[in-house]
């Protein structure tokens, strides 16, 4: 394989690869950002704000996210409260929660004109929903979500950690095998163990784009694709410093004894 055809496949793979996770990104559930209130003759009183972050992770983990429960912001006080005027004229009567979902791709808002900006827009979807099993059970309940999603992500991020620790091990056995065997191997047989090794890898690499395609097992994908042509480079590059030291071929200027 020439220069010019290793970096076509390398670039390639990078493109296949980097774009796999935003669009399976894309498949992911929308976040989920609440704000609790409690309302009543006087007005609206913020209580909490409830808002799902992304686990950062790849494969499996992609969608992964948990439920954070924290202090509602004062910059979102005005915001929301101007949002609930604007779709109903009378706020009900104890605790309400506006939900506001978007994209796993897009950031949660963190100010105050971040956030009018997605509740005025198209793509957000804003909810507003009377919490008839008042602030502490519904506080409960979101913190259980919250254990519950936690949990959920680690099990995500462990599944991803054994699929990579799986293909890497295939990996890295075939490219040990492929090493002893050109020092014990000569001449064309070198040329057939290479063949046999490239063919192995391209069997890989193209099981991991075909997994690609499939939202329950893009890790497969993610992790055989870049491993397999990775390990396909060093294997060629181990061929060449074998054909050019000359494993496996006896010295013919060697005395024998």
């Amino acid at each position: 394989m020439g220069r010019r055809q290793t970096l076509v496949v390398l670039s390639l793979i990078a493109h296949l690869v980097l774009a796999a996770a935003p669009a399976y990104a894309l498949t992911c559930r929308p976040l989920e950002d609440r704000y609790v209130f409690t309302c009543s003759e006087a007005g609206c009183a913020p209580r909490f704000r409830a808002r799902q972050v992304q686990s950062h992770g790849f494969g499996f983990a992609l969608c992964a996210r948990r439920l954070v429960i924290e202090q509602f912001p004062d910059w979102a006080v005005s915001p929301i409260q101007d949002a609930l005027r604007a779709k109903i004229d009378r706020p009900p009567l104890g605790p309400v929660e506006v939900v506001l979902e978007h994209r796993i791709y897009v950031p949660a808002p963190q100010n105050d004109a971040a956030l009018r900006e997605a509740l005025q827009s198209p793509r957000s979807h804003v909810q507003i929903r009377l919490a008839p099993e008042g602030q502490v059970a519904l506080r409960a309940a979101l913190a259980r979500r919250s254990v519950d999603e936690l949990w959920a992500s680690r099990r995500a991020w462990a599944m991803d950690a054994l699929i990579v620790s799986v293909v890497g091990a295939i990996l890295l056995g075939s490219y040990a095998w492929f090493v002893k065997r050109m020092r014990q191997t000569q001449g064309p047989g070198q040329v057939r163990l290479l063949g046999i090794v490239l063919a192995f890898d391209t069997f890989l690499f193209i099981i991991g784009g075909a997994a690609l395609t499939v939202p329950l097992v893009p890790t497969i994908g993610l992790a055989a694709t870049p491993l397999a042509l990775l390990v396909a480079v060093v294997q060629l590059a181990t061929f060449a410093v074998a054909r050019i030291r000359r494993w496996g071929v006896p010295d013919r200027h060697r005395p024998t004894v």
